[in-house]
């Protein structure tokens, strides 16, 4: 098993709740990097047939297969981060400084609001990432800690619509109300074939009678959220069609949550 984990780590790509009280609910065009997670690959959807092709990306991204580090570091500012635009902002160095900080602390629990960082001189995440996004992207981490996951070793097993269900009213109830929950990160998965290997953060849910709807940050895509469907009479998950995926169901699971994930 350690084996067969090891050779999925390899062939992965980013594209094929805990203590501590949140300041604010989750906002996209606050919380996101202004920058996407880029595919090393272009792909191209036949009309006709709807199939999915795809082409090496020339020349190759400076800041690709970065997924899970963009989703969780996303996560890490949200859980342990204070933006006070205020203040006035700080040298370089103590801004990478404090910068770390965030991003070496726990995806899995918040801090409380006395031991948040504080970053001064921006809004939030975003504006963050416009004005000093070689220095964030520096910080944030390496294409290998996508790579190796802990959370990993679960795409190997089945999924039932048990558990599909479980996790969906999970997240809903967690994300829905007057103080909603953390955000979650999804491995969202299509396996053994991994036409999909990659991860959102989702922060948002619409509950109808038919759906949760979640919206989820995913970082590939920049510019705005996407939505990531549970339907209820089929006990699955389904993302819509996406510039590097052509829609359908997957299936998904919480990374960043516990010891083993």
């Amino acid at each position: 098993m350690l084996l067969l984990a090891l050779t999925i780590l390899g062939a992965a790509g980013c594209a094929s709740p805990g203590s501590g009280a949140s300041p604010q609910s989750f906002e996209f065009h606050r919380d996101t990097f202004a920058f996407p997670n880029e595919t090393l690959w272009l792909y191209e959807v036949d009309p006709d047939t709807g199939r999915m092709s795809h082409r090496r990306r020339k020349p190759r991204p400076d800041y690709a297969q970065r997924c899970f580090v963009v989703v969780r570091a996303a996560k890490e500012f949200h859980l342990h981060a204070r933006f006070e635009p205020d203040l006035a902002p700080v040298a370089p160095d103590e801004l990478r400084s404090a910068i770390r900080s965030v991003i070496r602390r726990s995806p899995r629990r918040g801090s409380t609001e006395a031991r948040r960082v504080v970053i001064p001189g921006f809004t939030g995440l975003r504006q963050l990432s416009e004005v000093h996004g070689d220095l964030v992207r520096r910080e944030a981490g390496g294409s290998w800690q996508s790579y190796v996951q802990r959370g990993h070793w679960r795409m190997v097993f089945p999924f039932s619509a048990v558990q599909r269900q479980r996790l969906a009213d999970r997240l809903a109830e967690r994300l829905a109300g007057d103080e909603p929950g953390s955000p979650a990160v999804l491995h969202v998965v299509r396996f053994p074939r991994l036409t999909i290997n990659h991860a959102v953060l989702v922060y948002a849910v619409e509950t109808t009678e038919r759906q949760h709807r979640f919206l989820a940050y995913d970082p590939n895509e920049a510019g705005h959220p996407v939505e990531l469907v549970f339907d209820r009479a089929t006990r699955r998950f389904e993302l819509p069609p996406l510039p590097y995926f052509p829609g359908g169901p997957v299936e998904a699971y919480e990374v960043y949550s516990s010891a083993f994930r």
